[in-house]
Protein backbone atom coordinates (compact mmCIF):
# COMPACT_ATOMS: atom_id res chain seq x y z
CA UNK A 1 0.00 0.00 0.00
CA UNK A 2 1.43 3.38 -1.09
CA UNK A 3 1.85 5.89 2.20
CA UNK A 4 1.28 9.47 1.81
CA UNK A 5 3.60 11.95 3.33
CA UNK A 6 2.37 15.78 4.00
CA UNK A 7 4.43 17.98 5.47
CA UNK A 8 4.28 21.73 6.36
CA UNK A 9 7.68 23.29 6.52
CA UNK A 10 11.32 22.87 5.13
CA UNK A 11 12.74 22.41 8.66
CA UNK A 12 10.80 19.29 8.80
CA UNK A 13 11.67 17.59 5.18
CA UNK A 14 15.28 18.98 6.65
CA UNK A 15 15.31 17.02 9.73
CA UNK A 16 13.67 13.75 8.28
CA UNK A 17 16.41 13.44 5.39
CA UNK A 18 18.64 13.22 8.38
CA UNK A 19 16.72 10.65 9.68
CA UNK A 20 16.24 8.72 6.86
CA UNK A 21 19.88 8.63 6.27
CA UNK A 22 20.66 6.87 9.80
CA UNK A 23 18.10 4.16 8.89
CA UNK A 24 19.01 0.82 7.88
CA UNK A 25 17.35 0.74 5.13
CA UNK A 26 19.07 3.13 3.09
CA UNK A 27 21.89 0.67 2.66
CA UNK A 28 25.28 1.47 0.61
CA UNK A 29 25.83 -1.27 -1.39
CA UNK A 30 28.75 -0.99 -3.85
CA UNK A 31 28.92 2.49 -3.63
CA UNK A 32 25.62 3.04 -4.38
CA UNK A 33 22.20 3.09 -2.54
CA UNK A 34 19.25 0.52 -2.72
CA UNK A 35 16.50 1.29 -0.45
CA UNK A 36 13.67 -0.81 0.44
CA UNK A 37 11.32 1.82 0.08
CA UNK A 38 11.46 4.94 -2.73
CA UNK A 39 10.05 7.78 -1.50
CA UNK A 40 8.47 9.60 -4.63
CA UNK A 41 8.28 14.16 -4.20
CA UNK A 42 5.72 16.13 -5.83
CA UNK A 43 4.99 19.90 -5.56
CA UNK A 44 1.33 20.37 -5.32
CA UNK A 45 -0.74 23.54 -6.32
CA UNK A 46 -4.03 21.94 -5.54
CA UNK A 47 -5.41 20.15 -2.76
CA UNK A 48 -2.60 17.10 -1.82
CA UNK A 49 -5.69 14.54 -1.46
CA UNK A 50 -6.80 15.28 -5.20
CA UNK A 51 -2.85 14.98 -6.28
CA UNK A 52 -1.86 12.15 -4.33
CA UNK A 53 -4.96 9.94 -5.94
CA UNK A 54 -4.27 11.36 -9.88
CA UNK A 55 -0.67 10.04 -9.09
CA UNK A 56 -1.58 6.87 -7.08
CA UNK A 57 -1.87 4.32 -10.34
CA UNK A 58 1.39 5.63 -11.52
CA UNK A 59 3.36 4.69 -8.49
CA UNK A 60 1.93 1.36 -7.82
CA UNK A 61 3.05 0.52 -11.21
CA UNK A 62 5.65 1.64 -10.26
CA UNK A 63 6.24 -0.32 -7.34
CA UNK A 64 5.68 -3.26 -9.56
CA UNK A 65 8.31 -2.47 -11.57
CA UNK A 66 10.90 -2.00 -8.75
CA UNK A 67 9.50 -4.08 -6.76
CA UNK A 68 10.09 -1.24 -3.76
CA UNK A 69 7.63 -0.13 -1.47
CA UNK A 70 6.61 4.22 -2.76
CA UNK A 71 5.75 6.82 -0.76
CA UNK A 72 4.35 10.16 -1.66
CA UNK A 73 5.37 13.16 -0.26
CA UNK A 74 3.95 16.24 -1.48
CA UNK A 75 4.49 19.70 -0.83
CA UNK A 76 3.73 23.04 -2.02
CA UNK A 77 6.98 24.32 -2.48
CA UNK A 78 10.11 23.34 -5.01
CA UNK A 79 12.14 24.42 -2.57
CA UNK A 80 10.87 21.64 -0.08
CA UNK A 81 11.52 19.32 -3.08
CA UNK A 82 14.88 20.50 -3.42
CA UNK A 83 15.93 20.12 0.16
CA UNK A 84 13.93 16.52 0.30
CA UNK A 85 16.38 15.53 -2.89
CA UNK A 86 19.53 17.22 -1.10
CA UNK A 87 19.15 15.19 2.29
CA UNK A 88 18.51 12.08 0.84
CA UNK A 89 14.76 12.31 2.32
CA UNK A 90 13.17 11.86 -1.19
CA UNK A 91 14.50 10.08 -3.93
CA UNK A 92 12.46 10.78 -6.65
CA UNK A 93 10.72 14.02 -8.14
CA UNK A 94 9.40 15.89 -11.08
CA UNK A 95 10.00 19.06 -11.37
CA UNK A 96 9.59 22.58 -13.39
CA UNK A 97 12.03 23.13 -15.76
CA UNK A 98 13.17 26.60 -14.15
CA UNK A 99 13.04 24.65 -10.92
CA UNK A 100 15.25 21.83 -12.04
CA UNK A 101 17.90 23.68 -12.94
CA UNK A 102 17.83 25.76 -9.38
CA UNK A 103 17.56 22.55 -7.72
CA UNK A 104 20.54 21.36 -9.71
CA UNK A 105 23.16 24.05 -8.21
CA UNK A 106 22.42 23.55 -5.52
CA UNK A 107 22.21 19.29 -5.58
CA UNK A 108 24.42 18.40 -8.61
CA UNK A 109 23.19 14.77 -7.24
CA UNK A 110 19.56 15.07 -9.00
CA UNK A 111 19.31 13.69 -12.43
CA UNK A 112 16.59 14.11 -15.11
CA UNK A 113 15.28 10.66 -16.96
CA UNK A 114 11.84 11.67 -18.17
CA UNK A 115 9.31 14.09 -19.11
CA UNK A 116 6.06 13.88 -20.46
CA UNK A 117 5.24 14.49 -24.44
CA UNK A 118 2.43 16.24 -26.02
CA UNK A 119 0.53 15.78 -29.31
CA UNK A 120 2.18 17.32 -32.53
CA UNK A 121 -0.26 19.26 -34.00
CA UNK A 122 2.54 20.21 -37.28
CA UNK A 123 -0.52 21.97 -39.41
CA UNK A 124 -0.92 24.36 -36.07
CA UNK A 125 3.04 24.97 -35.24
CA UNK A 126 3.12 22.58 -32.60
CA UNK A 127 5.89 20.00 -32.67
CA UNK A 128 4.46 17.89 -30.09
CA UNK A 129 7.14 16.00 -28.23
CA UNK A 130 8.58 17.05 -24.63
CA UNK A 131 8.44 20.92 -24.89
CA UNK A 132 7.11 23.59 -26.87
CA UNK A 133 8.78 26.70 -28.97
CA UNK A 134 8.78 30.28 -29.17
CA UNK A 135 7.70 31.44 -32.36
CA UNK A 136 8.26 34.33 -34.90
CA UNK A 137 5.17 34.41 -37.56
CA UNK A 138 3.80 37.18 -39.70
CA UNK A 139 0.53 37.36 -41.56
CA UNK A 140 0.43 35.61 -45.20
CA UNK A 141 0.40 37.89 -48.35
CA UNK A 142 1.74 40.69 -46.34
CA UNK A 143 5.18 40.62 -48.18
CA UNK A 144 7.10 39.45 -45.28
CA UNK A 145 8.41 36.11 -46.07
CA UNK A 146 11.60 36.08 -44.46
CA UNK A 147 13.21 36.87 -41.10
CA UNK A 148 15.46 40.06 -43.50
CA UNK A 149 12.29 41.31 -44.73
CA UNK A 150 11.88 42.16 -41.17
CA UNK A 151 14.24 44.42 -40.73
CA UNK A 152 13.33 47.97 -40.51
CA UNK A 153 9.63 46.72 -39.59
CA UNK A 154 7.44 46.77 -36.35
CA UNK A 155 7.47 43.53 -34.62
CA UNK A 156 5.02 42.68 -31.43
CA UNK A 157 5.73 40.94 -28.04
CA UNK A 158 3.19 39.91 -25.66
CA UNK A 159 4.64 40.59 -22.01
CA UNK A 160 8.48 41.68 -20.92
CA UNK A 161 7.58 38.91 -18.54
CA UNK A 162 6.88 36.17 -21.73
CA UNK A 163 9.05 33.21 -21.76
CA UNK A 164 8.89 32.80 -25.25
CA UNK A 165 7.31 35.92 -26.13
CA UNK A 166 10.54 38.22 -24.72
CA UNK A 167 12.63 36.01 -23.13
CA UNK A 168 13.88 33.67 -26.01
CA UNK A 169 13.90 36.22 -28.71
CA UNK A 170 16.10 38.25 -26.53
CA UNK A 171 18.47 35.58 -25.65
CA UNK A 172 18.11 32.81 -28.76
CA UNK A 173 16.89 34.78 -31.51
CA UNK A 174 19.28 37.66 -30.90
CA UNK A 175 22.43 35.36 -30.89
CA UNK A 176 21.81 32.57 -33.38
CA UNK A 177 19.47 34.92 -35.79
CA UNK A 178 20.78 38.64 -35.50
CA UNK A 179 25.05 37.91 -34.53
CA UNK A 180 24.09 39.19 -31.13
CA UNK A 181 22.38 42.12 -32.32
CA UNK A 182 19.62 43.53 -30.21
CA UNK A 183 15.74 43.41 -31.08
CA UNK A 184 15.52 47.16 -30.62
CA UNK A 185 17.91 47.86 -33.44
CA UNK A 186 17.06 45.48 -35.69
CA UNK A 187 13.67 46.41 -35.99
CA UNK A 188 12.21 49.27 -36.50
CA UNK A 189 9.84 49.29 -33.77
CA UNK A 190 9.37 46.61 -30.96
CA UNK A 191 5.97 46.87 -29.23
CA UNK A 192 4.16 45.35 -26.29
CA UNK A 193 0.29 43.89 -26.80
CA UNK A 194 -0.10 42.81 -23.53
CA UNK A 195 -1.19 39.21 -24.15
CA UNK A 196 -0.22 36.39 -27.13
CA UNK A 197 -3.43 36.28 -28.56
CA UNK A 198 -3.06 40.73 -28.85
CA UNK A 199 0.36 40.40 -30.83
CA UNK A 200 -1.17 37.60 -33.41
CA UNK A 201 -4.53 39.55 -34.18
CA UNK A 202 -2.04 42.83 -34.46
CA UNK A 203 0.07 40.55 -37.12
CA UNK A 204 -3.60 39.20 -38.64
CA UNK A 205 -5.20 42.77 -38.78
CA UNK A 206 -2.16 44.47 -40.29
CA UNK A 207 -1.16 47.03 -37.50
CA UNK A 208 2.36 45.19 -37.26
CA UNK A 209 4.65 43.28 -39.19
CA UNK A 210 5.28 40.65 -36.61
CA UNK A 211 5.23 38.89 -33.55
CA UNK A 212 6.89 36.58 -31.15
CA UNK A 213 4.54 34.21 -29.32
CA UNK A 214 4.82 30.66 -28.23
CA UNK A 215 3.69 27.52 -30.34
CA UNK A 216 0.40 26.45 -29.09
CA UNK A 217 -0.92 30.47 -29.65
CA UNK A 218 -2.66 30.47 -32.92
CA UNK A 219 -3.91 27.08 -32.63
CA UNK A 220 -6.04 28.46 -28.97
CA UNK A 221 -7.06 31.65 -31.39
CA UNK A 222 -8.26 28.80 -34.12
CA UNK A 223 -10.10 26.77 -31.76
CA UNK A 224 -12.02 29.89 -30.43
CA UNK A 225 -13.09 30.61 -33.89
CA UNK A 226 -11.33 34.05 -33.59
CA UNK A 227 -8.88 33.35 -36.32
CA UNK A 228 -8.20 30.82 -39.51
CA UNK A 229 -6.31 27.98 -39.29
CA UNK A 230 -2.75 29.10 -38.66
CA UNK A 231 -0.71 27.46 -41.38
CA UNK A 232 -3.45 28.90 -43.82
CA UNK A 233 -2.81 32.91 -41.90
CA UNK A 234 0.44 33.10 -40.62
CA UNK A 235 4.13 32.13 -42.24
CA UNK A 236 6.66 30.37 -39.13
CA UNK A 237 9.56 32.56 -39.88
CA UNK A 238 11.30 31.13 -37.21
CA UNK A 239 11.29 28.95 -34.26
CA UNK A 240 13.15 28.39 -31.18
CA UNK A 241 15.01 25.15 -29.52
CA UNK A 242 12.89 23.07 -27.70
CA UNK A 243 11.74 24.33 -24.39
CA UNK A 244 11.64 21.27 -22.65
CA UNK A 245 8.82 20.47 -20.12
CA UNK A 246 9.00 18.97 -16.79
CA UNK A 247 11.65 16.86 -15.53
CA UNK A 248 11.38 14.12 -13.47
CA UNK A 249 14.61 13.05 -11.74
CA UNK A 250 16.03 10.75 -9.02
CA UNK A 251 19.11 10.87 -6.82
CA UNK A 252 22.30 9.59 -8.97
CA UNK A 253 23.31 7.74 -5.36
CA UNK A 254 20.62 5.18 -6.24
CA UNK A 255 22.17 2.13 -7.51
CA UNK A 256 22.14 1.56 -11.35
CA UNK A 257 19.84 -1.20 -11.77
CA UNK A 258 17.06 1.03 -9.82
CA UNK A 259 17.79 3.48 -11.72
CA UNK A 260 16.97 1.93 -14.63
CA UNK A 261 13.88 0.00 -13.19
CA UNK A 262 12.58 3.39 -12.33
CA UNK A 263 13.15 4.53 -16.00
CA UNK A 264 10.93 1.83 -17.24
CA UNK A 265 8.28 2.06 -14.91
CA UNK A 266 7.90 5.93 -16.52
CA UNK A 267 8.80 5.35 -19.77
CA UNK A 268 6.25 2.35 -20.27
CA UNK A 269 3.08 3.66 -18.27
CA UNK A 270 1.60 4.79 -21.23
CA UNK A 271 0.85 1.45 -22.38
CA UNK A 272 -1.45 0.41 -19.05
CA UNK A 273 -4.88 1.26 -19.41
CA UNK A 274 -5.02 3.06 -16.26
CA UNK A 275 -2.69 5.71 -17.44
CA UNK A 276 -5.01 6.85 -19.59
CA UNK A 277 -6.56 9.42 -16.86
CA UNK A 278 -3.02 10.33 -15.55
CA UNK A 279 -2.08 11.65 -19.03
CA UNK A 280 -5.52 13.31 -19.70
CA UNK A 281 -5.34 15.44 -16.07
CA UNK A 282 -1.27 16.41 -17.51
CA UNK A 283 -2.47 17.06 -21.15
CA UNK A 284 0.01 14.60 -22.06
CA UNK A 285 -0.08 11.26 -24.09
CA UNK A 286 3.01 9.23 -22.49
CA UNK A 287 6.52 9.90 -20.75
CA UNK A 288 9.77 10.31 -23.06
CA UNK A 289 13.13 9.84 -22.12
CA UNK A 290 15.40 13.33 -21.17
CA UNK A 291 18.66 14.13 -19.90
CA UNK A 292 20.32 16.54 -18.19
CA UNK A 293 22.05 18.25 -20.85
CA UNK A 294 17.77 18.82 -22.49
CA UNK A 295 17.72 21.03 -19.67
CA UNK A 296 20.59 23.67 -21.18
CA UNK A 297 18.34 25.56 -22.40
CA UNK A 298 16.89 26.82 -19.40
CA UNK A 299 20.09 27.28 -17.96
CA UNK A 300 21.09 29.75 -20.82
CA UNK A 301 17.80 31.83 -20.43
CA UNK A 302 18.69 32.08 -16.73
CA UNK A 303 21.94 33.66 -17.06
CA UNK A 304 20.40 35.71 -19.98
CA UNK A 305 17.61 36.88 -17.45
CA UNK A 306 20.08 37.51 -14.71
CA UNK A 307 22.05 39.71 -16.69
CA UNK A 308 18.92 41.33 -18.32
CA UNK A 309 18.07 42.48 -14.32
CA UNK A 310 21.40 44.47 -14.05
Amino acid sequence: MIQKLYTIGLSLVVCLGLLVGMLPSQQALGGCEDPDTLTYAAMSQERAPVVAERIEPLLKYLEEVTGKKIEIYLTTSYAAQIEAMLGGFADIANFGPFAYVLATEKAPNIEAFATYAVKAMPEHFIPGGPAYKGILVSKKGAGFDTIESLEGKVCAFPDPGSTSGWLVPNVLFTKHQLDGESLKSYFGETVFTGSHDASLLAVLEGRVDAAFTWDSAPYRLWKRDETGKPADELNLLWESPMIPLDPYSYRSELCPELQKKIEKAFLTWHEQPQSKDFFEAIGGVKFVEMSDSDYDVIRELYEAKKKMKD
